[in-house]
C-alpha cells in the first residue's frame, strides 16, 4: 500500500471519530481539553531585543542592536563574509558533494578540521586519539548533546553555571533532568570576581560539572587571563569535575561545544596545553 495514502486515511478516520457522537462540536471539544495544560513558551528576551530594535523608528546610523551576536554592516543588516560567500560557491559547484546521508557522529573531514582549530594540529590528545568528535544542530544542540551525556553516566553531576550566563543554559540542563546552580563571576566593576569564582568552585561537589566560557564569556565579555585560567584548572582536577567549555565564539567561524573531564588538563587559547582534554562535543 502507497505510505502516503495509508497516512492520509488514517488522518482522516481520526477526523471523524473527534465529530462522531450526539454532539460532534462536543466530541471536538472534548478532544481538545487533552491539551489545554500547554502552556504557551516565554518570549526569548535577546529575540525580543532584535524586534524591539526593528520595530524603533529611528535610522539604523542612531540605534545599534545589541542583542545578538553576529556580524551587521552600517545599515544593521547581516552581513556575510566575502569568504562565506566563496566557500558557498565551491560547495555548489562540488559534485563530489551529493547530499549523501551522513555517517551518525557527523561528517568526517569538517570533524578533524574543528579539532585542529581547537586544539592545534600537532596536538598530542589529536595524535594519540584521546578526541571524540560528534556533530550536532547549532550550539543549542551541541549543549543538549552534551547535557544528554551527562546525564546518562553522571546523573546527579550538579551543574555549575556563572552568574550571569547566557539564558538558556539553565533550560537546556534542566530539560536533561540534570540539577543547575550557580557560582560568581563578576565584580560591580565589571571585572572578573576570580576569587568569588573559585571559592564557589572549590566549594562544589565532587563530580560537578562546570560550565566555563572558553573566549568571550556570554553576556559579559570579561574572560579570564592566563594564570587566572591555570587556577581555575586546578580546581577542576582538585573537584575531579566534568569540565564543559561552551566555545560560541572561538575565531568567529564556528560554535562549539567542548566538555571536558577533570584530571586531565585545560587548553589555553595561547596554543600551549596547561591539561589535556577528554570529550568534546561540536555543532
Amino acid at each position: 500500500m502507497n505510505p502516503g495514502f495509508y497516512f492520509f486515511k488514517v488522518i482522516g478516520y481520526v477526523q471523524r471519530t473527534e465529530l462522531s457522537g450526539p454532539s460532534g462540536h462536543e466530541s471536538h471539544r472534548i478532544m481538545a481539553n487533552k491539551w489545554d495544560a500547554v502552556e504557551m513558551a516565554p518570549a526569548d528576551p535577546i529575540l525580543g531585543v532584535a524586534v524591539a530594535y526593528r520595530a524603533d523608528p529611528l535610522p539604523p546610523s542612531q540605534k545599534v542592536n545589541l542583542g545578538i551576536g553576529a556580524y551587521r554592516d552600517s545599515d544593521g543588516n547581516p552581513l556575510v563574509l566575502k569568504c562565506v560567500r566563496e566557500a558557498e560557491k565551491k560547495i555548489a559547484n562540488d559534485m563530489a558533494m551529493n547530499k549523501e546521508y551522513l555517517p551518525v557522529e557527523g561528517l568526517d573531514r569538517f570533524l578533524k578540521n574543528t579539532s585542529a582549530v581547537i586544539f592545534g594540529k600537532e596536538s598530542s590528545v589529536i595524535k594519540e586519539g584521546r578526541v571524540a568528535v560528534c556533530q550536532s544542530l547549532s550550539g543549542t544542540g551541541a549543549l543538549r548533546i552534551a547535557a544528554e551525556f551527562i546525564a546518562m553516566y553522571h546523573p546527579k553531576s550538579l551543574v555549575y553555571c556563572s552568574n550571569p550566563t547566557w539564558g538558556n543554559h539553565f533550560a537546556i540542563f534542566k530539560k536533561a533532568h540534570l540539577n543547575t546552580t550557580t557560582y560568581r563571576y563578576l565584580n560591580k566593576d565589571m571585572t572578573l570576581d576570580i576569587d568569588g569564582m573559585l571559592a564557589d568552585l572549590s566549594a562544589a561537589p565532587k563530580g560537578s560539572t562546570f560550565v566555563l566560557h572558553t573566549v568571550a564569556h556570554n553576556p559579559t565579555g570579561v574572560d579570564p587571563t592566563q594564570d587566572q585560567w591555570k587556577r581555575i584548572a586546578d580546581v577542576c582536577i582538585a573537584r575531579d569535575a566534568i569540565v564543559l567549555f561552551d566555545t560560541a565564539y572561538q575565531v568567529c567561524v564556528y560554535v562549539c561545544v567542548c566538555v571536558w573531564v577533570g584530571g586531565y588538563k585545560l587548553y589555553m587559547y595561547t596554543s600551549k596545553y596547561v591539561y589535556y582534554t577528554y570529550i568534546y562535543v561540536y555543532i
